[in-house]
């Protein structure tokens, strides 16, 4: 039980990284506690011990003074985010944290996508505000760099510098993979201190979700081929790709944990897939593909299903 205890923890410390590692906006705070209050308040039990944890989530949500629109946005999204995931609770309570975060992140972004149409230039603003912060965070970092004395190559710095372009395209599909990490934390918490469980996730090695949700990564897949589409179906291809790669990579990681027995945590299997996104392009590439196989060869279940009888 002890063991079991500590590899809840693993998975917990993973996933706040990862909402931290995909926060586009850098600031992770919102993430962390807004959706987690909203959990907390709407569930049962509701007693004082855990609506003060609720409170002090949604102080630490909501922590700082109102800066700028992405600060207001970045906790409207939270809040929507938490809800949706409630929502999502009552609505299909045998589905899966996979399938309820998926159905509360694809919700909040169809409201938040609504919401910005009754508001024209809303989007554009957006992304004009989210380049410059990406750009000041580059250049700081830069900066940190140089006064170190650290001599970099002309490429890095070329790279930092479109960094921030990079970010703001892909920022739907950075945001919704740190609200799936988010809602993961949320349930973490409610599971561990408020029911009980130990650990509170199920193993990495039975993460999936539906199969048919290929055919959204297909959909992605031909937006961004067929460029006479538009540059916003492009937009919307390369988010989805994104998405849907980083879910099949991870899928792929949990096939590849069974097939090595399982020794690998939740937490460590995770916090490995997040450095090689970074630094081993390839190797995610390849373990993505492993997630797409195991769609239609269901790789686990042939592991698992008793050998037939001799001829």
């Amino acid at each position: 039980m002890k063991e079991r205890a500590r590899r809840g923890w693993g998975a917990f410390f993973a996933l706040a990284f990862a909402v931290y590692t995909f926060s586009v906006t850098g600031d992770a705070l919102p993430l962390l506690g807004l959706p987690l209050a909203v959990t907390l308040v709407a569930l049962p039990p509701r007693r004082p011990a855990h609506l003060l944890l609720a409170t002090l989530a949604l102080l630490f949500g909501l922590a700082g003074a109102p800066r700028d629109s992405l600060w207001q946005l970045s906790r409207g999204w939270a809040l929507l985010l938490g809800a949706w995931f409630v929502v999502g609770l009552l609505l299909v309570p045998r589905a899966t944290l996979t399938g309820r975060a998926l159905l509360a992140t694809a919700a909040s972004a169809l409201t938040a996508a609504l919401l910005m149409l009754v508001r024209p230039g809303a989007l554009q603003g957006v992304d004009l505000a989210l380049a410059s912060q990406l750009r000041s965070l580059a250049q700081q970092n830069l900066a940190v760099w140089r006064a170190t004395g650290a001599k970099l190559p002309p490429e890095l710095v070329d790279t930092m510098n479109r960094l921030p372009d990079i970010g703001s395209f892909l920022a739907p599909a950075l945001m919704g993979l740190a609200s799936m990490a988010a809602l993961g934390v949320a349930w973490w918490v409610y599971r561990r201190l408020v029911v009980g469980d130990q650990p509170p996730l199920a193993p990495l090695r039975e993460f999936r979700f539906r199969d048919d949700l290929v055919w959204l990564l297909v959909a992605g897949i031909v937006l961004v081929l067929v460029p006479w589409i538009g540059h916003g179906a492009m937009r919307a291809g390369s988010n989805i790709v994104m998405f849907m790669g980083a879910l099949y990579a991870l899928r792929g990681l949990a096939v590849l944990v069974a097939l090595a027995g399982g020794a690998l945590g939740f937490g460590g299997a995770l916090l490995a897939l997040l450095a090689a996104l970074s630094i081993l392009p390839l190797a995610t590439a390849a373990t993505a593909l492993v997630g797409l196989t195991d769609t239609w060869l269901d790789i686990r279940a042939r592991m698992a299903a008793p050998p037939g009888p001799a001829k």
